[in-house]
């Protein structure tokens, strides 16, 4: 899973529950955030400021975008292969966004 907003208060929300549910979770930053989204369990940390997420989208299951600015088309996620299956995911990819 990957959650745009990690270190806001509803990405924070979004990353303890989706580890709660066993899932792994990349969370997008800021710098200032990083160690705030590392310690609330997310996996991988990616800083906004220093890299280019928007590449890496094809490598996930369900993105929440809760900026509302980001969130990439339904081609981003990965469809069902077996690894995902072993872990309980859907079997298409899914794309949410928070709007303000």
């Amino acid at each position: 899973m990957l959650v745009i907003g990690a270190g806001g208060g509803v990405g924070t929300f979004a990353v303890q529950l989706a580890k709660a549910f066993g899932a792994h979770v990349t969370g997008v930053c800021r710098t200032s955030k990083t160690d705030l989204v590392r310690s609330i369990g997310a996996d991988d940390v990616i800083d906004h400021t220093r890299e280019d997420f928007t590449d890496q989208v094809g490598h996930y299951d369900l993105i929440l975008d809760t900026t509302g600015t980001h969130t990439p088309g339904p081609a981003a996620t990965r469809p069902h292969t077996p690894r995902n299956a072993r872990h309980g995911r859907r079997r298409r990819g899914r794309a949410l966004a928070a709007r303000h």
